[in-house]
């Protein structure tokens, strides 16, 4: 099977994002590349932009996405289940590889070079009332000026 790559295109993508899913959406993203997300209109949600939907990431890679407020990689204010995939050299303010406000499953996954020196919470941010739960991954050379 090949390789399928989302990319954005700046002003040519809604919100400048690759990829936007709203409630009740239930989506499956498997063994595809989101990379080249730019979120500056709406500041959340680089690479993926999830405001209410069930999202579930298998073998996909989230790598090189930016957005000038949260979510560099991925935005999440719903649901969303990670599994065997990378997360990585995503940047934002507030949680640089994936800023979480409801729901975060992860496993057997790899968060590597998410941050910035002046962002928070390099890999993964996640909000004082949001539920996150991680299982096998590994976290390296994420960066943020609180918690990395």
């Amino acid at each position: 099977m090949g390789k399928l790559d989302l990319t954005s295109f700046g002003e040519q993508l809604f919100l400048n994002c690759v990829a936007y899913l709203a409630d009740p959406a239930q989506v499956t993203f498997q063994g595809l590349t989101i990379t080249g997300g730019r979120s500056v209109t709406i500041s959340r949600g680089g690479g993926i932009l999830n405001k209410g939907a069930q999202l579930t990431l298998k073998g996909v890679t989230v790598e090189g996405n930016a957005a000038t407020e949260a979510g560099g990689g991925v935005y999440n204010a719903g649901v969303l289940r990670i599994s065997r995939s990378i997360i990585r050299d995503n940047d934002a303010s507030v949680g640089a590889g994936i800023a979480n406000t409801l729901s975060l499953f992860i496993e057997d996954s790899e968060f590597t070079g998410n941050g910035s020196p002046d962002s928070e919470g390099g890999a993964v941010q996640t909000a004082l009332a949001s539920f996150l739960t991680v299982k096998r991954s590994t976290f390296s050379d994420n960066e943020g000026n609180r918690g990395g």
